[in-house]
């Protein structure tokens, strides 16, 4: 199942270096080379999917805190409109008040 390296440790069949033995392989077998490439290869992928993550996840976290902000300012403005829409409201009723003036006045002319 295991076998030695010209003058290194033992390794197994998967290409994993044997813990228990820790001198150098001197040549490195060409799998065991590939298992620390492919490891390290691994890392820095695993390590920029989580790098992705987090700046998607702060992307997320401004875009609420901003939507947040806009509601705010939506609820202010519908607060604002509605207001205006009472002010248009009286004076449409003022209006309507002066119009009968008006042909009251007309009328007595």
């Amino acid at each position: 199942m295991a076998r030695r390296g010209r003058t290194g440790p033992l390794v197994q069949k998967t290409g994993t270096w044997n813990a228990q033995d820790s001198r150098i392989c001197d040549p490195c077998p060409p799998r065991l080379a590939a298992a620390f490439t492919t490891n390290a290869k691994l890392d820095q992928i695993l390590g920029t999917i989580t790098t992705i993550k987090q700046e998607r996840s702060n992307k997320v976290d401004a875009v609420a805190v901003e939507m947040g902000i806009l509601r705010a300012d939506q609820q202010k403005l519908a607060g604002r409109v509605t207001h205006m829409e009472n002010n248009v409201a009286e004076l449409c009723l003022t209006v309507q008040e002066l119009e009968g003036h008006v042909r009251s006045l007309a009328s007595k002319v």
